[in-house]
């Protein structure tokens, strides 16, 4: 079963999607990007990174102890899936590829999975 779309549908439609591509470095008046705002998103960039990496401590201090009791297991499991999904909104989604949220993503990725590994092996989840 397929569908068709008036030309006003789709003209909305096209409104409703347009919303969705967020370019973070637009064009301004002389038509190249600011200064401001081409490192405005090289810091992001940094930043995102950095900030992912409080999640060290986390794996510190479980591996360090071998206990991850005051850990919860569907928090992080939730948490890799909204990293998953951010790297799909922020690599085919946007416009321009934004870099800030799939790095910073990536790296929060990445490092929940020696967390979730960790709460397994220690935190009893299982037993």
């Amino acid at each position: 079963m397929t569908t068709t779309l008036t030309a006003q549908e789709a003209e909305k439609n096209k409104k409703v999607w347009k919303m969705f591509e967020i370019n973070p470095f637009d064009l301004d008046f002389g038509g190249k990007p600011s200064k401001l705002k081409v490192v405005y998103a090289q810091f992001m960039v940094v930043f995102s990174m950095i900030s992912a990496l409080f999640l060290i401590l986390q794996i510190v201090q479980i591996y360090s102890h071998s206990d991850a009791m005051g850990q919860s297991f569907s928090a992080y499991v939730i948490f890799l899936i909204g990293q998953i999904l951010w790297i799909i909104y922020g690599s085919l989604v946007l416009a321009n590829k934004n870099m800030p949220i799939v790095w910073g993503s990536i790296v929060s990725g990445l490092l929940s999975i020696p967390i979730l590994t960790g709460i397994v092996l220690y935190g009893k989840i299982l037993s």
